[in-house]
This record gives C-alpha cells, structure tokens and sequence, in this order.
C-alpha cells in the first residue's frame, strides 16, 4: 500500500490534482510537492486526454521564462507556483484549447533547478523526444536524441532536424514542420524534454 499526498482544487468546474506518491522502503521517484521555479524540470501526467483511462505522463524542463511547453495544452506558465497551481494552470490551458471540458491533471516536481541549462537548445544537449501517434493513434514513441555538433538530431522517418539556437516551442514546431514536409503525419503533437545540458 503506498500512502499518498494529494492536493485537489476546483477552479470554474475545473479538477485539478497535483499529488505524489512515495512507497515505504523505496526512494521517491519524484520530488516531494513544491514551489516550481525556472531550470527544474515536472513530470506532468494528464488523464483521458488521448483516449478513457489512459493516462499520459510527460516531463519538462521550466524555461527561464516559467514556462512549460505541453502537448495538447501548449505554453503555460508555472513559475512560482505550488505543483497543485501548476496542475490547475494546466486545465485551464486544456479548456482553453478545447480538449476537454474537465481535465484531471496531475503534476509532481521530478528535479529541483540546479544544472545550467542555457535559455536555448545548444549543440551537445541531451533531449528526449516523445511523438504521438507516429506508430498507430493512440500510441507514444519517446525519442533519446543528441545535439549533433551541426546543430541537429535525428527524428524516425523525418530525418535530421536543425534545432540547434531554439527554444523547445520552436524546436517543436520544426519537427513537427518536418514530418509535414515529409507527408508523414500533417500535425504532429509532440513533446520534448532537455534531459541533460551539453558538457
């Protein structure tokens, strides 16, 4: 049995779970509920959103800004919130753009600030790209991916993308302009997560 902190908000109709979960015996896998601030990185999960009890679970590091770029929910701003604000600020990004009436989110604090993470995607840099549907609907392809020192990487049945310079809104939108060039899929959803700064 693992006990569970949950923290639970109601905003305009909206549920909004920010929780963590630790077993006894075991490390945490996650940070406990916190303060979100720039260079730290959430693990997002967001629930039915790509079809009824499934549950999709992204991490993402905070731009210097404060942001996070989320699939389905696009940019939203979490800096200096509680993860229980932040799983709130995501809802009401997933209403927004009409995805769902009532999303259910949860968000945890996966890695404190602490590495120097520049503002942009530099040559080096260690991403983890994760593609939607690339596969089948309904299916996700994470992508390990390393900053080639030309600045690109290499994606699945898109090849290399320049995304050297950019921001991972921008970075994103290239992959995903690449997969339409290449008549693969014509609207890529897409995440991506700076796993580790060039060395």
């Amino acid at each position: 049995m693992k006990p569970h902190a949950h923290f639970i908000a109601k905003v305009a109709g909206l549920a909004a779970v920010a929780c963590y979960g630790v077993a006894v015996g075991e490390p945490p896998a996650t940070q406990p509920a916190g303060v979100v601030r720039p260079g730290g990185a959430i693990e997002v999960t967001l629930h039915d959103v790509q079809g009824p009890g499934v549950a999709t679970t992204l991490r993402q590091r905070v731009d210097f800004r404060g942001a996070v770029v989320l699939p389905f929910a696009g940019r939203v701003v979490v800096n200096g919130v509680t993860t229980d604000r932040a799983a709130v600020a995501v809802a009401e990004a997933l209403v927004r753009q009409g995805v769902m009436r009532s999303p259910v989110v949860t968000v945890a604090l996966f890695e404190p600030p602490g590495q120097p993470f520049p503002d942009v995607i530099a040559a080096g840099e260690k991403l983890h790209v994760t593609l939607f549907d690339l596969t089948g609907p309904g299916t996700r392809l994470v992508v390990h991916a390393q900053v080639g020192d030309d600045g690109t990487i290499a994606v699945p049945l898109a090849g290399p993308v320049d995304v050297e310079g950019m921001t991972e809104a921008d970075a994103g939108a290239a992959i995903a302009k690449a997969y339409r060039e290449k008549n693969v899929i014509d609207r890529m959803t897409l995440s991506i997560f700076r796993s580790s700064p060039a060395k």
